[in-house]
């Protein structure tokens, strides 16, 4: 999605739609699908990651050696 001047993304490596809903068709905006879905954990826990080139965001922690 973009947000202003900023790009955000999330991934779900292991998801599942699960829910389905109306599609809203505007002619100024975006087409919008509602719907739900279900992220499984992966070995580690994590279910989403969230990338973004937003500054305020930061830039992200190297793991300590």
């Amino acid at each position: 999605m973009i947000d202003g001047n900023s790009h955000i993304r999330i991934v779900i490596p292991d998801g599942e739609v699960t829910e389905t809903g109306d599609i809203t068709y505007k002619s100024d905006e975006a087409v919008s699908y509602e719907l739900t879905i279900t992220a499984y954990p992966g070995a580690d826990g994590t279910v989403a990651y969230k990338y973004s080139d937003d500054p305020a965001w930061g830039s992200p922690e190297k793991p300590s050696s």
